[in-house]
């Protein structure tokens, strides 16, 4: 795969300066964060956050959580994942998903709609946004047989 999946939520994901001062020690932990392998990981990353700095800002949890996202996009070829106007519209890499039965269903049963050739678009309740991603994300990954 020779992309990154472009994630837009118009959610914010910037550590504010107030929280870490200095630019390089915050540009350590954008890093930090990215690379979460696993759930152990990001509680000691939190903790040390929280142990450094003070109360984890809501930022930090948009972060993590977008960071989650990416790798599911990845997994299911997605290359644009967008959040607009109560949907979340996704494009696939190249066109291209492993497995089209399953998105030509999900069109059928009402649950997506066909946006163009190589975009699917969801209705999404607004309350949990990334609780409504990762379960779209996580029936699309068992589709291809990922999980």
């Amino acid at each position: 795969y020779d992309f990154s999946p472009q994630i837009k939520l118009n959610i914010s994901t910037t550590i504010d300066s107030s929280y870490i001062n200095n630019i390089i020690l915050r540009l350590s932990y954008y890093r930090k964060l990215a690379n979460i392998a696993n759930e152990e990981e990001q509680k000691f990353i939190l903790n040390e956050l929280e142990n450094r700095f003070g109360k984890v800002p809501q930022e930090i949890y948009n972060l993590l959580e977008i960071t989650k996202i990416k790798t599911l996009c990845k997994i299911c070829n997605i290359e644009i994942l967008e959040h607009k106007n109560g949907t979340i519209n996704i494009s696939f890499y190249d066109g291209k998903f492993k497995n089209p039965e399953y998105l030509i269903d999900l069109i059928r049963s009402g649950k997506a709609k066909m946006q163009s050739q190589k975009s699917v678009s969801f209705l999404i309740n607004q309350k949990n946004i990334f609780a409504e991603l990762e379960s779209i994300l996580n029936n699309l990954v068992r589709a291809i047989g990922k999980i």
